[in-house]
């Protein structure tokens, strides 16, 4: 039996290391964060985007671009998503 050999870029690779995952107390993923030039964005596990963390004015924003809240809540976005 052959293994298959698996290519990708390395723009791809960059890509996959900007990506932090977040998973429950049982190991499954529930969404992830993922550096986008200044910004980072907030997915759910499905893939749909949540909102965003801005550092630059210390502020998070809903997919729809309302602020909802100063700092980091990403994490917050992601789980009521679920």
């Amino acid at each position: 039996m052959q293994g298959t050999i698996l290519s990708i870029s390395r723009e791809q690779t960059e890509e996959i290391a900007k990506r932090q995952h977040l998973r429950d107390n049982s190991g499954n993923l529930l969404g992830w964060r993922q550096q986008a030039g200044p910004r980072i964005n907030g997915y759910t596990a499905a893939g749909w985007l949540v909102g965003w963390y801005d550092p630059k004015f210390n502020a998070t924003h809903n997919s729809s671009g309302h602020r909802v809240g100063s700092g980091d809540l990403l994490a917050s976005l992601i789980v009521s998503k679920r």
